[in-house]
């Protein structure tokens, strides 16, 4: 091709017309990506006079870290109390919080998790949960009374992130 024909408009028009599609696919990119990470959170804690009074999860929100965390529900091994301490360590259960501190995971806890006897992949996740409700419960400033308040709100979100161990 020679140069006066490529300096007409009719060669340059469709390149303008691939740009602009190119970039109306970038926007719209962007958007579904504010979209997702912008709102409202996956875990939503309801508080009632700063106590934990409630709890939503949005399965469809779950960031992409927490789902590459969660376990394989294949590790069918038992742990003992010491395996079981060191599991609480990796999920940060054992530090003190400032909202929670009365939750800070202990020997006495560790005992109690021995003895129910659960295969990895399910105290890996119950651990999980717990962290991850903790985690929500000190950014928002809510109060979680007790240890069977953990369990009955952690076993809630337990149970959706199970179900999505299930679809993976």
């Amino acid at each position: 091709m020679t140069q006066a024909r490529l300096n007409r408009p009719f060669f340059r028009k469709p390149v303008v017309l691939v740009s602009s599609a190119l970039l109306m696919v970038l926007v719209l990119v962007v958007l579904y990506v504010l979209a997702r990470s912008g709102g409202e959170p996956w875990l939503v804690l309801e508080p009632e006079g700063g106590k934990l009074s409630g709890l939503r999860v949005d399965d469809s929100r779950i960031p992409a870290e927490v789902v590459q965390s969660l376990p394989q529900a294949t590790e069918k091994q038992k742990l003992d109390r010491g395996a079981i301490l060191v599991l609480a360590g990796k999920h940060r259960l054992d530090e003190a919080l400032a909202v929670n501190p009365q939750l800070q995971f202990n020997q006495q806890d560790a005992l109690y998790w021995s003895k129910l006897a659960l295969p990895h992949w399910r105290l890996e996740l119950a651990f999980l949960s717990r962290r991850l409700l903790l985690e929500a419960a000190e950014r928002t400033q809510t109060t979680i009374a007790t240890q069977g308040d953990l369990s009955y709100y952690a076993e809630k979100l337990e149970q959706v992130l199970a179900r999505v161990i299930r679809q993976r």
